[in-house]
C-alpha cells in the first residue's frame, strides 16, 4: 500500500491518510467482453444503431423517456454507478475502486467509506460519506422478459462499418468498436431473456443472484437502440414499472470478439448481424453462417432481482463491510501505527469521532486513496476528525 507524504498537526495530534492504486481490468470469458476498462486509457460512450453522431444522447433523456436514471448516474473511476439508497451507491464488482475515492454525481463528489461485494453476482455497493439528494429506486420483481430499457454508459464510440460476405454479397454487419473522450450516454433496448452465469435460460418466475438480462442489438429497432463496448461497465439499466423508472440491472458483459477468418486477426466490434462472422467459442473460432435474417450479437447486465436480499441487508446495515476507511494510530508520529478500534465513523457527517487516550497519541486516517482532513476538533471526551472530498 502507498502511503501519502502529509501530515496534519493539530494540538499534538499528527494526522494523514495513506493510500492505494486499483486499477480494473479488461477481461474476456469465452468470447463475452467483460466491460471494465481500465480507467487510465480513454473511453466515450455506448454505441447506438441510428447514429453515429458523437454527440448523440449525451444529455438527459426527454418526454416519455424522462426522468428515466440519467440523474442517478454517477461517474467512478471513470466508468459508472447509480445512487440507491441516501448514503449508497451500486456497481458492477468488477470495475475495482477503493475507499477514499471520489463517487461524482449531479455536481458534487463523495468519498467512498466502505465497500460490500455480493457474494454470488458481479455487484458491489459502497456507501459514501454525506448523503445523496435523490436515488433511484429498484425493480424488484421477476418480469423482466419483453420490458424495454433505457441504460446509460461511457463505453467506445461507433467506429467504421464490418462489412462481410453474406448469402446476397457483401453486407455490413454492425461497426467497429471506436475510441474517443469519456462522455456518458444513454440507449434503449428490449430485455430477450433471462440467463444463468452459464447462458442458460431462466425462467421468467426464478431469481438466482447470479443472473443476467440479456439484450439483442437489433437492426431497425429504432435510432436509440444501443449495446455496449468497453468502457460502459457498471452503467444503470431501467425499466418503467408502474409508471415509475426503476433500476433493474447493472451493465455486465457483451459479445464482442469477431474474426473474418478462422486464423485472422480478431477485432471487436458492436454486431447487429453475426452471419459470415467468426466467432469465439469454447470450441474456438467457429463460423455463423449467413442467413436471411439477422442474426444479432447480445449484451448482458447484472439482474437485480434476485440479489435484493443482500442489497436491502446492506441497507439496513446487517452485512460485515469487505473493507472500511478506519483511523490508525501510534505512541509516536513515526509509528508503528494499528487500527484504532475505538474509532467510530459517521458517514453522513464524514467524519470519525475517536475517544480521547489517557497518553498522547497520534492519529491519521487509512483508506486506499488519499483522502482530505478537513479540520480536527474537541468534543467532550472526544476528538472528531473531519474529512472531506
Amino acid at each position: 500500500m502507498l502511503k501519502s507524504g502529509f501530515t496534519l498537526m493539530v494540538t499534538g495530534h499528527a494526522l494523514c491518510s495513506h493510500f492505494g492504486i486499483t486499477i480494473s481490468a479488461w477481461v474476456r470469458i469465452g468470447g463475452i467482453t467483460v466491460t471494465g476498462l481500465a480507467s487510465v486509457l480513454s473511453a466515450q460512450a455506448l454505441i447506438l444503431y441510428g447514429s453515429g453522431d458523437p454527440t448523440h444522447n449525451t444529455t438527459a433523456p426527454t418526454g416519455s423517456l424522462a426522468g428515466s436514471g440519467w440523474q442517478w448516474q454517477g461517474i467512478w473511476g471513470g466508468l459508472l454507478g447509480t445512487s440507491i439508497a441516501p448514503g449508497y451507491f451500486i456497481t458492477v464488482a468488477h470495475v475495482g475502486g477503493g475507499t477514499g475515492q471520489m463517487f461524482y454525481v449531479n455536481g458534487r463528489n463523495y468519498v467512498a467509506v466502505a465497500s460490500y461485494l455480493a457474494p454470488n453476482a458481479d455487484l458491489r455497493i459502497w456507501q459514501v460519506a454525506d448523503t445523496f439528494d435523490s436515488f433511484a429506486p429498484r425493480y424488484t420483481g421477476t418480469a423482466e422478459r419483453s420490458k424495454g430499457i433505457v441504460f446509460f454508459g461511457r463505453g467506445f464510440p461507433r467506429g467504421d462499418a464490418v462489412v462481410a460476405s453474406g448469402i446476397f454479397g457483401p453486407e455490413t454487419k454492425g461497426w467497429y468498436w471506436g475510441s474517443g473522450d469519456p462522455t456518458t450516454r444513454w440507449g434503449t433496448n428490449t430485455v430477450a431473456t433471462i440467463t444463468d452465469t452459464n447462458g442458460n435460460s431462466e425462467p421468467n418466475g426464478a431469481a438466482l443472484p447470479g443472473d443476467l438480462l440479456r439484450c439483442t442489438f437489433d437492426a431497425n429497432a429504432g435510432t436509440d437502440e444501443g449495446t455496449l463496448s468497453s468502457g460502459d461497465s457498471g452503467g444503470g439499466a431501467f425499466v418503467l414499472d408502474a409508471g415509475v423508472w426503476k433500476l433493474v440491472g447493472l451493465n455486465h458483459a457483451v459479445e464482442s470478439d469477431y474474426r473474418f477468418s478462422a486464423n485472422g486477426p480478431d477485432f471487436s466490434a458492436a454486431i447487429y448481424d453475426r452471419g459470415g462472422l467468426y466467432n469465439d467459442t469454447s470450441a474456438g473460432w467457429v463460423l455463423v453462417p449467413d442467413e436471411p435474417v439477422n442474426l444479432p450479437a447480445a449484451f448482458y447486465t447484472t439482474r437485480l432481482t434476485g440479489n435484493e436480499s443482500w442489497i436491502a441487508s446492506v441497507l439496513a446495515g446487517q452485512v460485515t463491510a469487505e473493507r472500511i476507511m478506519g483511523v490508525e494510530s501510534a505512541a509516536s508520529p513515526e509509528g508503528p501505527y494499528a487500527a484504532e478500534p475505538s474509532a467510530q465513523l459517521q458517514a453522513a457527517a464524514s467524519q470519525f469521532v475517536v475517544p480521547l487516550a489517557n497518553t498522547a497519541r497520534f492519529y491519521r486516517l487509512s483508506s486506499d486513496y488519499a483522502v482530505n482532513v478537513k479540520s480536527v476538533t474537541r468534543s467532550g471526551s472526544n476528538i472528531v476528525l473531519h474529512f472531506s472530498p
